[in-house]
């Protein structure tokens, strides 16, 4: 019988989409592939064929400071997708959003796995339109109090 991450790579190829899966790690299985422009993983657990997370991930430019505001409109973001989570790795370098399923059947995934990367596109896209829309309010402030300070303005 064939793993949970060798069917999830079998059916993302049959709808046309190339993947990659990593097998090296010992408790969990990676399939990589790509839609409408963006990098998802979908992550099975080797002893549970009952679980999957699909995940995408955006790569934040070093200036990206995580304030209150910021925070504050991500936390919004995420309340609209309440079946995503937002998370930040690599020293808040990189921005995360996933979807977990867990389904009783084998294939269970095959449902509503189109519809989840759908959402996570949606998701990562509102709160990526955030975070940059933040970052350009901030840094104009900071401009005009640096321009203030040093009366050039």
């Amino acid at each position: 019988m064939s793993t949970l991450a060798e069917r999830v790579s079998a059916f993302i190829n049959a709808q046309g989409h190339l993947t990659e899966t990593d097998t090296s790690n010992d408790n969990a299985a990676a399939v990589r592939f790509r839609s409408r422009g963006l990098a998802y993983t979908a992550w099975t657990m080797n002893d549970d064929d009952t679980y999957l997370q699909l995940s995408c991930a955006m790569t934040l430019q070093p200036d990206v400071a995580f304030d209150a505001p910021l925070l504050r409109t991500l936390w919004e973001c995420q309340e609209r997708f309440k079946c995503v989570k937002f998370s930040l790795e690599h020293d808040d370098m990189l921005f995360v959003c996933s979807v977990e399923a867990f389904f009783a059947g084998p294939d269970g995934y095959q449902p509503t796995f189109w519809r989840s990367v759908s959402v996570i596109e949606s998701a990562i896209n509102e709160a990526m339109r955030n975070i940059w829309a933040k970052q350009s309010v901030k840094a104009a402030a900071d401009k005009f109090i640096e321009e203030l300070s040093q009366g050039t303005r």
